[in-house]
Parts: C-alpha cells; sequence; structure tokens
C-alpha cells in the first residue's frame, strides 16, 4: 500500500490573546480571528458555526471571521471548508468580552495507509465525514500496532507505522474513538461529527508500571472485562435503540449546570420525579433520592442526577421509563433494588460518559 503524508488539524485552536471588551458593548460575547492553511496563508470562504445553533460566518479573503452577540455560556465552534479537515474549539462566551483565536486548517490526505475491518452484526451508518489521527506515547512518539475502535461506528483499524488511523464514510451523530495497546494504558475521545465533517485527532497512551500483574495490565490496558461496557455502547449506537443521546457540544452549551437541569426537557418522557414506588422489588428509577446512573458503560450508582454538571461528562444516554434498553445495562442497574428491571419493563435509566474516562 502507499502511504501519503498527513498532518493533523488539532494542532490548530491556539488561543493567542484574551482581548477586552469592544468600545461598543454587545449583548453576548465575540468570538474573532484568523483561519489559515498550510505555510500560514490565509483561507478563505471557511465555514465558521457554533453546533446545534444558528450562529453561523464564513472568514473573508484575509482569513478573518467574527461571531457576535453570542449568549453567554458555553459554545462550540466548528470551522469547515471542503478540502481540509475540521476543527472543534470550545469556549464560554462572556458579555461583553471578545476571544481572538487563530486556527491552522491542514489538507484531507488523497491516501492513507490504512486496515479497517468492519464488525459483523448490525450494519453501521454511513454517511459523508472522516475521523483520522495518530496515536502516541507520552513522549510523544508515534505508536505502531494499537488497535482502534470506533465506537457507534462498529469499526477497527490497527494504526500504521508512524502510528496514524483513519475512518471514513462515517454518519453524523456521537462517536467513542478507542485506543489500546498491551503495557500500556487505554485511551479514549468522544466527539460529535457533522456531514461533510473531517475530522482529526491526536490520542496519548502513557505506559504501566513494571511490577503491574498480567490480569491488571490487561484490564489497564483497555482489554476483557474493561471492554465489556464499550461494546454494548457500540451495540446500541449501531442498533439505534429508543434512547435520548447528547452529546459533548449539546452538554458544554450548559455551561456547568446540573444534569437534572440540563435534562429537564425529558422530564416527561423519563419519569423524572416518579414518587418512590412501595412495592417491593420493583425499580422506580428518578427520584429526590437518585436517579439510576450507569457511570462510563460500567459501574452502576444510585445517587440524584444534579450531584454531577454539564461540564463533568461528554456523552449521556437517556432510556425513558419503559424504553427498550440492551441487557448489559438491565444487569448492571441490577445492583440497587431501586434500579432493577427487564429489558421493556424498568425505570428511567441514565448511562454517562465522564471526563475522567479511561
Amino acid at each position: 500500500m502507499r502511504a501519503a503524508f498527513l498532518t493533523l488539524s488539532l494542532i490548530a485552536t491556539t488561543v493567542i490573546g484574551q482581548t477586552p471588551a469592544p468600545a461598543t458593548q454587545v449583548a453576548g460575547g465575540l468570538l474573532s480571528g484568523v483561519v489559515r492553511g498550510v505555510g500560514g496563508a490565509p483561507l478563505r470562504d471557511v465555514d465558521v458555526t457554533l453546533l446545534g445553533e444558528t450562529a453561523s460566518t464564513r472568514t473573508d479573503s484575509a482569513g478573518r471571521f467574527a461571531l457576535r452577540d453570542v449568549p453567554p455560556g458555553g459554545h462550540t465552534a466548528l470551522f469547515r471548508r471542503i478540502g481540509y479537515r475540521s476543527i472543534e474549539y470550545r469556549w464560554v462566551a462572556q458579555s461583553g468580552r471578545g476571544l481572538q483565536i487563530a486556527v491552522a486548517m491542514t489538507p484531507v490526505p488523497r491516501q492513507l495507509d490504512r486496515v479497517v475491518i468492519e464488525a459483523p452484526g448490525v450494519s453501521r451508518r454511513r454517511g459523508t465525514s472522516s475521523i483520522s489521527g495518530t496515536v502516541t506515547d507520552s513522549a510523544g512518539d508515534a505508536v505502531g500496532g494499537a488497535d482502534v475502535r470506533l465506537l457507534a461506528g462498529g469499526l477497527s483499524t490497527v494504526t500504521d507505522s508512524t502510528g496514524r488511523f483513519e475512518f471514513q464514510m462515517l454518519a453524523a451523530g456521537s462517536y467513542i474513538v478507542r485506543a489500546r495497546r498491551h503495557g500500556l494504558t487505554s485511551t479514549n475521545y468522544v466527539m460529535q461529527v457533522a456531514d461533510d465533517d473531517n475530522r482529526g485527532i491526536t490520542l496519548k497512551l502513557f505506559g504501566l508500571p513494571k511490577a503491574t500483574n498480567p490480569r491488571d495490565a490487561a484490564r489497564a490496558s483497555g482489554y476483557g472485562v474493561a471492554d465489556a461496557g464499550f461494546d454494548a455502547f457500540d451495540r446500541r449506537e449501531r442498533a439505534s435503540s429508543a434512547r435520548i443521546v447528547l452529546g459533548p457540544g449539546d452538554l458544554f452549551r450548559a455551561n456547568r449546570a446540573p444534569l437534572d437541569f440540563v435534562l429537564q426537557q425529558y422530564r416527561d418522557a423519563t419519569s423524572m420525579r416518579t414518587p418512590r414506588s412501595t412495592m417491593t422489588g420493583e425499580g422506580t428509577g428518578s427520584s429526590e433520592e437518585g436517579d439510576c446512573l450507569l457511570i462510563d458503560g460500567r459501574r452502576a450508582v444510585y445517587q440524584p442526577l444534579r450531584s454531577f454538571t454539564s461540564l463533568d461528562v461528554q456523552l449521556v444516554e437517556v432510556f425513558g421509563r419503559n424504553a427498550f434498553v440492551d441487557a448489559f445495562v438491565v444487569s448492571q442497574m441490577d445492583a440497587f433494588r431501586e434500579c432493577r428491571g427487564s429489558m421493556d419493563h424498568h425505570p428511567s435509566y441514565f448511562v454517562l460518559w465522564t471526563r475522567s474516562l479511561r
């Protein structure tokens, strides 16, 4: 196979300064700056949009852009141009304050030496986007032969000798990119991809202590029982199960709001305030006392949603009361009497993928 040189776009989104409020005060915040291509040349006609919002603009002939009157709170700006890898930048807008950034975009390579295996079972969704990147160790050196899984896409690949990987023909949606190699800690990257989006990322793996026993080493590297929750998430996404999914862009905009507030619009569908049942053995789910939560796909807890904020988590799956759910989630929730049920008869379940995900 022939391999093409790839430069990742995630090296960009460098903040170059916090600017004072402009002379004319604005109702919201201001995000402005310049977008450049290879060699530092300005890029015109780059689409700059706020994910999930109506605000948008394009760069001019000098590569400059400005998003004005952005409502205070967390936002995710997406920079896109045909032929270039997209850039995602998250920031918190403040009324009357401006922020300037410099963004460098890299071209999409024509070829990449890769091995992609489509998982058996339910066919994955297909679309027009791609995710590529590099796996490195703690010193920044390339890690070849690392397993990289695209959860929610049903795909897996192995990095080449330069640590590179790529997944193509992806539909818009939320994904978890999971990188593993024996002897190194596993790592995960949660992201939302738009249509016609070419995204680049870098994943870093760290070495394990030499004294780690084989069983603990396998778990720390993301193999065996440590992978069960990720397998279940991949199956749920590809099966398009009856649940609500909020990705990192949706949650970041909530700007540290408690999760019960963020999810309040789903309260009726999920019975978030259902009184506790007096029937022995019957799950009741959400209440003022607690909610049925599955943390990082593998650790069940019974505690209020409000104990988490929107910035504590990267992705949330919401299963309404009696909505069909996979057997794995049901088995994990069985640890608590309030959360017990079956695949089609259960209280409200919330699967939280946190920022400490490993």
